[in-house]
């Protein structure tokens, strides 16, 4: 089923879209960080978790960008 948008509604899809891309590179970068600069008793599981979030977030950033 195709979707038809009106120009205006394409355009603001668009918008949201770039918006979300940004962003979810922002937490992306910002998780990553958090990664390599874990201190403390709980480094390894926050190490683990940080990892595994920057990667799911990784994965998603292609499928963000291709819509």
């Amino acid at each position: 089923m195709t979707e038809h948008y009106s120009p205006e509604d394409h355009i603001k899809i668009v918008d949201a879209l770039k918006s979300y891309l940004a962003d979810t590179a922002i937490v992306y970068y910002k998780t990553h960080a958090f990664h390599w600069n874990v201190e403390g008793p709980n480094f390894y599981s926050f190490h683990l978790f940080f990892e595994k979030l920057y990667t799911e977030l990784w994965e998603s950033l292609d499928e963000i960008a291709e819509r």
